[in-house]
C-alpha cells in the first residue's frame, strides 16, 4: 500500500497585502480603539515578526538607544530586528503605560503572563478592512514580499525576517521584479543597437558584380551621368568612382 502513496510538495503560501488592502488596512488601523490590537498590528507590519515573538517580547529584549528588538526563542533561533519609528513610539508608549517590574510589551494574565490571542478583535478587523482572507502571518509575508519588490537581496531579506536559510526566503525570489525589469530594458536596448547596425550594413549597392560598397545619394547621381556618356566602358565608370 505505502508504494501505492505519492507525496506532494506543499505548496508556499504566497499571499500579502495588495496596495489597495494596505490602504484599507492602514485605514482602519487608524481608527482602531482596541489598544492591543492597533499596537500589535503597528509592530506585525512594520517588524515581520511571527505572532508569537511579538506576544513573547520582553522590555530587556528592547534596546532602547540601538532601537533593536532582540528576538531569543524565535522558531529559526536569536535575531534581531530594526525598529522602524512606529514600532518605536508604540514601544515607547507602553512602556510608560506598563506597570512596575512588568516583564511582557504585551502582558497577560494566567499561567504564561502575557497576550496569547486578539482572535476576536482580529476577526473584527479584517471585516471593517474588507480583507477577509488575510491571516496574521501575511502581516509577515507582506513585509518580505515588498522588501523583494523593492530590489532588496534575498540574504537580506532572510536576515530581516530572522530565516536561517535562504531557501525559506526563495518564495521571494519572483517578486525582484526590478533587475529583471532592467535586465530586459537592457536586452532592448542592446536588440535596437544591433538593428540599427545591420541597417547600416544593409544599406548598399552592388558594383560589376564584386563585392557591395557604400554608395551615397549623390554618388548615384554621378555613375548615372558617367554611365549616359560611356555606356560600355566599366573601366572609365569603376576609375571615376574611385
Amino acid at each position: 500500500m505505502e508504494k501505492d502513496i505519492e507525496l506532494f510538495d506543499e505548496k508556499e503560501r504566497e499571499v500579502f497585502l495588495q496596495p489597495d488592502q494596505l490602504v484599507r488596512f492602514n485605514e482602519c488601523l487608524e481608527n482602531e480603539t482596541h489598544s492591543d490590537l492597533k499596537d500589535f498590528l503597528i509592530l506585525a507590519i512594520t517588524t515581520g515578526a511571527r505572532k508569537s515573538d511579538i506576544f513573547s517580547m520582553r522590555w530587556h529584549d528592547w534596546q532602547h538607544e540601538r532601537q533593536i528588538w532582540t528576538v531569543p526563542y524565535s522558531k529559526t533561533g536569536s535575531y534581531d530586528v530594526s525598529l522602524l519609528p512606529s514600532a518605536v513610539t508604540v514601544l515607547e508608549r507602553r512602556y510608560t503605560e506598563a506597570v512596575e517590574d512588568a516583564v511582557f510589551v504585551f502582558p497577560g494574565v494566567g499561567k504564561e503572563a502575557r497576550l496569547m490571542e486578539l482572535r476576536k478583535p482580529w476577526n473584527a478587523f479584517r471585516k471593517r478592512a474588507n480583507i477577509p482572507d488575510i491571516n496574521v502571518h501575511d502581516l509577515r509575508r507582506t513585509m518580505g514580499s515588498y522588501l523583494a519588490i523593492n530590489g532588496t537581496p534575498l540574504l537580506q531579506i532572510a536576515a530581516a525576517l530572522g530565516h536561517r536559510s535562504t531557501r525559506s526566503t526563495l518564495v521571494y525570489a519572483r517578486l525582484q521584479e526590478q533587475p529583471i525589469r532592467e535586465a530586459r530594458e537592457a536586452g532592448q536596448a542592446k536588440m535596437l543597437e544591433m538593428m540599427n547596425e545591420a541597417k547600416k550594413r544593409l544599406r548598399v549597392a552592388p558594383v560589376a558584380g564584386l563585392s557591395l560598397i557604400r554608395v551615397a545619394p549623390d554618388t548615384l547621381t554621378n555613375i548615372a551621368r558617367i554611365g549616359a556618356k560611356h555606356p560600355l566602358d566599366s573601366t572609365y565608370l569603376t576609375r571615376q568612382m574611385r
